[in-house]
């Protein structure tokens, strides 16, 4: 199973992430994770529940941000 560089520890399964886009680098959310593999964590898209066909490393995977009801 993967650790998470950025919380220090293992992200549950269901978790809501973002995950790194590898063209612009930058973190991008809507999926959440479904499994953790050696290779770091499979997710699936949380708008139509499909997995994504492969890993990603550990760190292009982080928790994604809580809204604050803050406006």
């Amino acid at each position: 199973m993967a650790q998470d560089e950025s919380n220090q520890g293992w992200l549950p399964l269901g978790t809501p992430v973002q995950v790194r886009d590898r063209f612009e680098l930058a973190f991008r959310s809507g999926f959440e994770v479904s499994s953790a593999t050696t290779a770091g964590y499979r997710l699936r898209r949380r708008s139509d529940g499909v997995e994504l066909p492969i890993d990603f490393a550990a760190h292009d995977v982080r928790p994604e941000a809580k809204r604050s009801n803050w406006q």
